[in-house]
């Protein structure tokens, strides 16, 4: 089966990060910080989305962007970890003959970050961005192999949309930001990064 992961509240404990980063910037930028709780709620969206959500600001200059990204990549670095259980559910899903994948909406130089400093990268057989596509059901359409068994695990509603709108079985994170919507409407919830390889031969054992 081709398993399709979401990088952020999905693989990686982003939170910690995302929280500190986002500080920091808003720091140096002049800006209020703007609670915890607002600040995940924009995790997992593409990049300007994201920097207009923590800014309030109705755009935000590309230095500003470069600023933020050197600070995040720096902490990525340094103490970046993915989900507790997470390594060894890709492991499991390895030795059960699955090819595994990243599919987000943060820039490519970002999920190979996270990946190559928590030890991941690998594990999956190819990493795609949705950053310059219309939306992330759109890329997982452009590179979805026609016909094959697949399944999408995330934490957003971005991810629920990317799977049913390819008609693929949805695996919630419950373990991540994404909250109800994307959770109550899944075909699966995983509690823990645990649950997902048993999830997966339950779909594989399907008729």
């Amino acid at each position: 089966m081709h398993l399709y992961f979401d990088l952020d509240g999905t693989l990686f404990e982003t939170k910690p990060v995302i929280t500190a980063t986002v500080r920091a910037f808003l720091s140096q930028t002049g800006r209020p910080y703007p609670g915890d709780e607002a600040v995940l709620s924009f995790v997992g969206r593409p990049m300007d989305v994201f920097m207009r959500g923590i800014t309030g600001a109705s755009s935000v200059s590309e230095e500003e962007v470069e600023l933020f990204c050197a600070i995040e990549f720096d902490l990525v670095r340094k103490t970046g970890r993915l989900f507790d259980g997470m390594e060894s559910a890709l492991r499991a899903l390895k030795e059960d003959g699955h090819a595994l994948y990243v599919l987000s909406n943060g820039y490519i130089d970002y999920i190979e970050v996270v990946l190559q400093s928590t030890g991941a990268r690998g594990l999956f057989d190819a990493i795609y961005t949705a950053t310059y596509s219309p939306s992330k059901a759109h890329r997982l359409r452009e590179v979805l192999p026609p016909g094959a068994s697949a399944a999408f695990i995330g934490d957003t509603v971005d991810d629920l949309l990317a799977a049913r709108q390819n008609s693929l079985p949805h695996i919630a994170a419950r373990y991540g930001y994404g909250g109800a919507d994307a959770f109550d409407a899944a075909s699966y919830l995983a509690a823990s990064p645990r649950d997902i390889p048993a999830i997966v031969r339950r779909l594989c054992a399907r008729p």
